[in-house]
């Protein structure tokens, strides 16, 4: 493969002409690229700024609206970041659908950051965990995890499949842990 497409790629390409799509990138050489790669598209509008940031928009609430929130968390608080937004989200917006990507980078970190989304006592919010290896290695990425917010259950029915064969394609040999599909 010669291009990483990228989540931005992956709407943008789903997406049909009718959808608005906004895409947030903080790092200037990536939100070049990116606004290069989408010009061509009319629906389509790039900021160079903090994802987080989405909210300052004005969301229509009465319109159903999909944000995917996909942070580097190079940066500390982006954990605590997810958080927040999802307690806005609760508190505020009642058409959003939002999907949050998160590293399971090791497993007391990921049981504290899953426990304070739980303790917000949401009813809309389901955990998908991917597990690739043992999370007793000491290094690297064990796997990814998407937190759904206001997530259909056609959506996360769909998502279950699709979890089960991504972990049958991409685990490592050695890794004993199943997938997680589960409201939080």
């Amino acid at each position: 493969m010669t291009f990483y497409p990228g989540s931005p790629s992956i709407m943008s390409y789903l997406s049909d002409k009718d959808d608005k799509l906004s895409f947030y990138e903080l790092h200037k050489n990536e939100f070049q690229l990116l606004r290069k790669y989408l010009s061509k598209k009319i629906n389509s509008k790039t900021f160079n700024t903090n994802g987080f940031e989405f909210l300052l928009q004005k969301i229509n609430s009465k319109v159903k609206t999909l944000v995917l929130i996909d942070p580097s968390y190079e940066i500390k608080d982006d954990f605590e970041k997810v958080v927040k937004t999802l307690k806005i989200l609760d508190e505020e917006y009642e058409n959003v659908t939002a999907m949050i990507w998160y590293p399971v980078l090791n497993i007391e970190n990921n049981d504290f950051f899953i426990e304070n989304i739980r303790k917000l006592g949401s009813n809309r919010i389901t955990r998908i965990e991917l597990p690739l290896k043992k999370y007793n290695e000491e290094i690297g990425m064990k796997g990814s995890g998407v937190i759904l917010f206001n997530g259909s259950n056609f959506l996360i029915n769909n998502m279950k499949d699709c979890v089960k064969e991504l972990f049958q394609i991409f685990k490592d040999e050695n890794c004993n842990i199943k997938p997680k599909i589960q409201r939080i």
